[in-house]
């Protein structure tokens, strides 16, 4: 008992160490199986507060957007369009997405050093999963993002009078994503835990790289509209 409440303490310290510019979204998976179906869900976390939408354009094509919002006015929107099949009882999707954000990162909160400014991400995505299993009552979902994020960041640091311009970086992202979805055919409550990797690898040391936050555990809802 005492090394599972270990375990679940250093679980919620680093989901709480909101330390990054950029943090694993946990967008709602999609799971589009038919034209017209309609997916429209949000989503809460210890670093953000997001909301989601997804559309079957057509019988194979699918778009979705997201944004969110967190602490220190961290920023972020997303929009992805694609290709879907049903595949036996799954489904399978492909996309391509832009997503544009704004955050800021403190190395040591009592001086106020640091780093804030904009990122870009040009990514693709695929997923895989179920919907309506066990009665219609359970989804289960798959993703990993991958892309190149661009960012320009101004460092902060009150003891310099003249700080240095933008400090542009690029780094390689890998971003899987798990989700639940348990409740009714056309409302469910989700959970999903997305996990973040950068390459070059950087998160807290120093303002010269892009600093992120390695995952990110969220809790919402979705209502799905079908035709």
């Amino acid at each position: 008992m005492k090394f599972s409440a270990l375990n679940f303490s250093l679980i919620l310290s680093l989901l709480a160490a909101s330390c990054g510019v950029y943090t694993p979204q946990g967008s709602d998976i999609p799971l589009i199986d038919h034209r017209d179906m309609v997916n429209l869900g949000g989503s809460i976390s210890l670093v953000h507060a997001q909301g989601n939408l997804s559309v079957g354009i057509t019988d194979h094509l699918a778009t979705a957007i997201s944004c969110s919002y967190g602490f220190d006015h961290k920023y972020y929107a997303q929009g992805m369009a694609g290709w879907y099949r049903p595949i036996g009882s799954g489904v399978l999707e492909l996309y391509g997405g832009f997503g544009w954000g704004h955050g800021k990162q403190y190395h040591d909160p009592a001086p106020g050093e640091g780093a804030i400014g904009n990122y870009q991400l040009y990514y693709a995505q695929a997923d895989y999963g179920w919907n309506n299993l066990a009665n219609k009552h359970l989804d289960i979902g798959f993703a990993l993002k991958a892309g190149l994020l661009h960012s320009d960041l101004q460092r902060i640091d009150p003891s310099i009078i003249y700080l240095p311009g933008l400090m542009p970086s690029n780094h390689l992202l890998l971003e899987p994503t798990a989700q639940v979805r348990v409740g009714w055919e056309h409302f469910k409550f989700s959970i999903a835990l997305a996990f973040c990797y950068l390459a070059p690898r950087n998160r807290w040391d120093s303002p010269a790289l892009f600093p992120y936050d390695p995952l990110n555990l969220t809790l919402g809802l979705t209502i799905k509209l079908k035709k």
